[in-house]
């Protein structure tokens, strides 16, 4: 900063008013205009202080908690403590790097000034601009990055142009507070690299020429090589393949030989990563889903929807757009409630909806946690283009259920298991959670009322929430193609005594298990439950043999049946009927 007594403010010569208004500018006033043209000229924003208006000296700080200002904009902004601003002894001057405060600028009577020229780290200025919502040509400038070697020449320039144009006399040669910052790093170019990542050939000696002009230092090494220094203006140029960026920038774009790209033998479809995921999705479009795509970023009161979660297991960005994307969603809940939610609200009242994706949780262990989730959601009428009764049949439970069950099936996922369950984001009494032997994979069932309170269903809002890992873990590898037998099937029934708890996917693997030849399909087709039977509930299979070779006899399905019917007996312990 530089202190200068005895000036006087006044319009500004016809050179400079006529300088500033060719690029858009506004003459204001000398003072403030020769602030203007230094910028312009050597790119660092300045700004002048009325000396009377300042309590004491001024320093660049935080701003305290509570501190606003009025700027010279006219507008009162509230400050927040990680935003730069320069202060005097009691209160904000200016916000640092942005703007100036109304009532400390220069006015037609001030006589005495205080020029402040200064380097601020640009994503400090960048965020506080944003924050603000305020933009100004200076904050344009050090958010892009402003010579931090040219502030001390700027100043000196600007205080000269004062003297000349205002008068006064320069009290305060320079108070300067050194303050650091990144130099650029010298590094070794070389040659053959860039013309590598250029794909074209310029000699060695050319691309120093090249990178001479541009104000980069280039110290010869040995053949092929050099140390170089960009200048302190260019910070963006850190390696080699920075340098033939701008080797080709000013070589010329148009010089690069077109050179046609080699094929590259791309992996087998089934090695392909994203292979199962496809598989999961074409399984839920064969049912009749849509598949939605929401964004990552939630609110922190719709990512506490999902009630697994607590506020210390959010995980939250440290600069987010906004307060509602301020949480990396930890479920896909209160995304597919909202596109629930806006369909309904625009009268889209027949929804069958599925989204993949991933999920963020913190972890206060290790790192945070990311992991693929899938979420269904259903509502409305099963089959809104058919006419007569159709029309009354809504999805449901069981509807969800199926929808699961044919994904399984075409994922090849037989050893699973659906038992009742208790969530807080499902009705008591229509929640079910799924296994995979003993892991449990995800719940599914009528959606909690807290959670479509206000969407005006016409019908229940039925969903299911996933873990993407688990069922790409059971999932099999897609099989071959099998030829379809030419020959007729022949069907047999088996009933049997059970215990209560006898679940159905226990007996389908079992009999998958048992080896039967020639059985290619089993259905269950009964179960029925009277308070004779004494605990025990009686369970009824259809079950179809086919041979692909010929068509087979009586005795040799009978054999086979009785065969299974001993091994139910023996494996499962149940009682024949």
């Amino acid at each position: 900063a530089r202190v200068i007594k005895g000036v006087k403010v006044g319009p500004s010569p016809d050179w400079l008013k006529n300088r500033l208004e060719s690029v858009g500018i506004r003459s204001i006033d000398n003072i403030v205009d020769i602030t203007n043209y230094v910028m312009l000229e050597l790119g660092v924003p300045l700004h002048v202080f009325d000396r009377a208006l300042l309590d004491g000296g001024i320093v660049v700080r935080r701003a305290s908690a509570g501190e606003s200002i009025t700027a010279l904009d006219g507008k009162k902004y509230d400050l927040k403590p990680d935003m730069l601003v320069i202060a005097d002894e009691k209160k904000p001057v200016a916000i640092a790097g942005v703007m100036g405060g109304e009532f400390s600028g220069v006015r037609p009577e001030t006589t005495e000034v205080v020029l402040e020229a200064a380097y601020f780290d640009k994503s400090s200025i960048r965020f506080t601009s944003a924050a603000l919502n305020l933009k100004s040509d200076a904050s344009h400038r050090y958010e892009r990055g402003v010579d931090p070697e040219m502030v001390e020449k700027a100043s000196a320039r600007a205080a000269k142009l004062i003297l000349e144009l205002a008068g006064g006399e320069l009290v305060s040669p320079l108070v300067s507070v050194a303050a650091n910052y990144a130099k650029p790093q010298e590094f070794r170019c070389r040659y053959q690299k860039i013309r590598s990542l250029l794909g074209m050939e310029i000699s060695d000696l050319e691309l120093a020429s090249i990178f001479s002009k541009l104000g980069i230092e280039v110290n010869p090494l040995r053949d092929g090589e050099a140390l170089v220094l960009p200048p302190s203006y260019r910070a963006d140029v850190k390696e080699e393949a920075d340098l033939a960026e701008e080797a080709a920038r000013i070589y010329g774009l148009d010089k690069i030989p077109e050179i046609p790209v080699k094929a590259i033998q791309a992996q087998k479809f089934s090695e392909d990563t994203f292979a199962p995921t496809d598989r999961v999705r074409t399984a839920l479009v064969s049912c009749g889903l849509f598949e939605c795509v929401c964004g990552s970023m939630i609110g922190e009161k719709e990512a506490l929807q999902d009630t697994r979660f607590a506020a210390e297991d959010l995980l939250k960005p440290v600069n987010p757009i906004s307060s509602e994307l301020a949480i990396m969603r930890p479920s896909l809940l209160a995304g597919m409630l909202d596109v629930v939610r806006r369909n309904i609200s625009r009268r889209n009242l027949n929804l069958a909806l599925f989204e993949i994706g991933r999920v963020f949780s913190a972890n206060k262990e290790n790192f945070p946690e990311e992991r693929d989730e899938l979420m269904i959601a259903m509502t409305g009428i099963r089959h809104p283009e058919r006419f007569s009764a159709e029309l009354k049949e809504t999805y449901d439970f069981y509807d969800l259920k199926g929808c699961l069950e044919g994904m399984l099936e075409i994922l090849g996922v037989v050893n699973y298991t659906v038992k009742a369950a208790q969530d807080s984001r499902f009705c008591n009494g229509e929640c079910a959670e799924l296994f995979f032997g003993k892991q449990s994979v995800g719940f599914f069932g009528r959606a909690a009322d807290k959670l479509t309170k206000g969407m005006r269903l016409q019908t229940p809002l039925y969903m299911a929430v996933l873990s993407m890992n688990a069922l790409l873990n059971a999932a099999r590898k897609p099989e071959e193609y099998q030829k379809l037998s030419p020959f007729p099937g022949t069907t047999r029934d088996v009933a049997f005594l059970a215990p209560l708890e006898m679940e159905n996917a226990k007996v389908l693997d079992f009999i998958r298990r048992a080896g039967v030849k020639n059985l290619v399909d089993v259905q269950l087709f009964d179960i029925f439950v009277d308070d004779t039977m004494a605990g025990k509930k009686s369970m009824a299979y259809t079950l179809t043999f086919r041979s692909p070779e010929k068509t087979l006899t009586d005795e040799e399905v009978n054999q086979a049946h009785e065969k299974l019917r001993v091994k139910l007996e023996r494996g499962l312990g149940v009682e024949l009927r």
